[in-house]
């Protein structure tokens, strides 16, 4: 099985069906959220426990779609690059976590792949007066937060959507993209269109909140398109 990252300490990285669809290896590599790009659900597999204690549903998301033509991956762009920022955040950015692990003398120079073993050890532990084997509840730890994006022959869905993500975040044009990270050129060419058609919108295919009265507004380019 083949996986791949698309840039060294990105955190993003690409996959073959075989290692996104194997819980084991997704474990063994650190992967603690998974974006599938297909035209069914995997669900047998999504639901059951095994798959489930390593890829929580809220670390999972499901975009249907065909390696076609005529599949408009465009609109998911922004869904999807929203849900790799949650995903790729640190852990002391998020308010829940953050409260958890501060309530025993954590911060965020404190790396949290050794939580499980710093808990019952005093003398790692920062809190003043924590009594041995003390535990923290509910706080699942999540050092280095790593993303795998796969679709069916992870050729072209899969990389189109890393294209976008990175285009968004980094404020690259599609041109600077594929030359930085080739990894992530589709074969499709309707999605590289769809890709030069993300740069021309800016990453939002929707009118500005302030020019827009009464919802959600296309932008004349994504209409067009």
């Amino acid at each position: 099985p083949l996986i791949k990252e698309v840039e060294p300490g990105s955190g993003l990285y690409l996959a073959d069906p075989r290692f996104a669809n194997n819980p084991a290896l997704l474990r063994s590599n650190g992967i603690t959220a998974v974006v599938s790009l297909t035209a069914s659900p995997n669900a047998l597999l999504w639901n059951s426990d095994e798959y489930r204690s390593v890829i929580p549903r809220n670390r999972h998301l499901w975009i249907p779609s065909l390696d076609s033509n005529t599949q408009d991956l465009l609109q998911h762009f922004h869904r999807i690059s929203e849900f790799i920022t949650r995903q790729l955040r640190p852990w002391w950015k998020d308010p829940w976590e953050k409260e958890q692990a501060s309530a025993i003398g954590f911060g965020p120079d404190d790396d949290l792949e050794f939580i499980p073993n710093l808990l019952t050890d005093d003398h790692h532990r920062k809190g003043p007066g924590r009594p041995a084997g003390e535990k923290l509840r509910s706080l699942t730890p999540r050092p280095t937060r790593r993303v795998l994006v796969h679709c069916l022959d992870n050729l072209s869905r899969s990389k189109a959507v890393l294209a976008a993500h990175v285009m968004c975040k980094r404020g690259w044009g599609l041109r600077k993209t594929m030359n930085k990270l080739p990894a992530v050129r589709p074969a499709n060419q309707a999605f590289m269109e769809q890709l030069r058609i993300w740069e021309e919108l800016e990453c939002d295919i929707f009118e500005d909140d302030e020019k827009v009265k009464g919802g959600k507004v296309f932008k004349a380019r994504y209409r067009e398109f």
